[in-house]
């Protein structure tokens, strides 16, 4: 499992809890999702039974499915899939060397969680990914595309191929993505094979968006070899996956049922997903849900999130302070243009206080004026220094054509910024360091800065 995934639920919740965002609403009104969205979810289940792969005719690898932690992931699935509001139907689709419909789309996740638990392993050692995969897709294809329809599939995999002896020559690394691995009675080669479940991968993540449990246990011990078949069939999955954030990558078995529910989570997002003006093949798609999720930014008007609107100095205080759990201040701030009595008044004192915001002087920080991208990056420096993270990357600028347009103090800030990811090129030539920062510029930018701290 990501590790950081829980630790990230459990940091959000508690915080959270404390940082409802008050007064910042004044500004910025929370709006209710559209209830009126149904979902439909492909379970795609890995139901084969072990496979091994050998080296100088030693096994050195095995991979079981453990289909009691696989019926056992997917009912917790279910379970968290029956707590959220909306409307969802689910389908189970299993795979051995050929794909079955256990289920087709239903709402009755009672007795779906019968069929499931009824699922036995097969004593085929064949895994087609690509079956089960195109197999959900023809199920997902039957739903009708329209604007409250959602649509997802769900795979769990260990990685597996057919089964046999396999041999092993030359230097394995990301370049070559396994193809040295050949199956000794066919002659396929592993990436041929990963090939065939990519490309369906691929059709299905037209219609729908896929998420991929993949189950890597390397296992004390095990020879360089064996751990280089694993590493080849986490990449592939992984490559199956819609984006990086759709890929959840355990070690313990025991420890599926809480990917699953984190799966379940992230697929119940689409249908709270509020706003009508971000679409899921924007770049920014990601970066809003993220920081909408866990109240970090939220919308502008019944179902707009505005993301070419540019944000306020203020409100880029506010969220720190909230993140902080609106910490008591008992002094005053210097600034003139932030009065006692503004929804933003104690963030900016609390941030002035520890040296986060500076202000253009002492006595002017200008609240309302529209924060820069150069902007941003001094903010969040100062914020990372004042929780101790890592200040110390700084990034060649000099390749982007505006680099001399980054204002001096700022400088180190924009360098540090750029080498952690945070504030990228606007283009590959252009930092854009004092333009405006828009409101989903912002959002990418949290969105990575809390990925990475957390």
């Amino acid at each position: 499992m990501k590790k950081t995934i829980l630790k990230r639920m459990m940091l959000f919740c508690s915080v959270f809890l404390f940082a409802l965002f008050p007064l910042f609403f004044a500004s910025e009104d929370v709006f209710a999702a559209d209830d009126d969205v149904t979902t439909y979810t492909v379970l795609v289940l890995d139901t084969s039974g072990q496979a091994g792969f050998k080296y100088n005719n030693q096994l050195i690898y095995t991979a079981d499915t453990a289909i009691g932690y696989v019926k056992q992931a997917a009912n917790t699935f279910l379970l968290d899939v029956l707590k959220a509001k909306g409307d969802h139907y689910v389908a189970v689709v299993s795979f051995t060397e050929n794909a079955a419909v256990v289920s087709d789309f239903t709402n009755d996740l009672n007795t779906l969680r019968e069929k499931i638990s009824a699922l036995s392993s097969s004593n085929k050692d064949l895994r087609n990914i690509a079956a089960g995969l195109d197999t959900a897709d023809a199920l997902l294809r039957k739903i009708p595309d329209q604007d409250n329809i959602k649509k997802s599939a769900v795979l769990f995999t260990t990685g597996m191929t057919n089964t046999g002896d396999y041999t092993y020559s030359g230097k394995y690394d990301s370049g070559t993505v396994g193809s040295s691995w050949k199956n000794i009675s066919t002659g396929v080669k592993l990436y041929a094979y990963a090939n065939t479940a990519v490309n369906s991968a691929n059709t299905l993540k037209q219609n729908a968006e896929l998420y991929v449990v993949g189950l890597f246990d390397t296992m004390d011990g095990m020879p360089t070899q064996g751990r280089a078949v694993a590493e080849f069939f986490k990449m592939t999955a992984r490559d199956l996956a819609s984006v990086d954030e759709s890929f959840y990558e355990i070690y313990d078995p025991s420890q599926l049922d809480l990917g699953f529910e984190d799966v379940a989570d992230s697929v119940t997002d689409i249908l709270t997903f509020p706003f009508n003006d971000v679409r899921y093949s924007d770049w920014y798609y990601r970066s809003v849900k993220y920081v909408w999720k866990h109240n970090l930014m939220q919308g502008t008007s019944p179902g707009k999130f505005s993301p070419e609107i540019a944000t306020t100095r203020a409100m880029i205080v506010m969220v720190l302070y909230n993140f902080e759990g609106n910490p008591t201040v008992r002094t005053e701030n210097t600034f003139k243009d932030v009065a006692v009595g503004t929804w933003y008044n104690d963030a900016v004192t609390w941030a002035q206080n520890n040296g986060i915001v500076l202000g253009f002087s002492p006595e002017r920080f200008g609240p309302e004026m529209n924060i820069t991208r150069e902007q941003m990056a001094a903010i969040l420096y100062r914020y990372a220094d004042y929780k101790n993270f890592d200040t110390s990357p700084r990034a060649v600028l000099y390749h982007y054509r505006d680099w001399n347009k980054i204002s001096k103090y700022a400088f180190d800030y924009m360098a540090w910024a750029n080498a952690k990811g945070y504030i990228q090129g606007t283009s590959p030539s252009t930092l854009s360091p004092r333009n405006e920062a828009t409101r989903a510029q912002v959002a990418a930018i949290f969105h990575r800065f809390f990925r990475d701290v957390l």
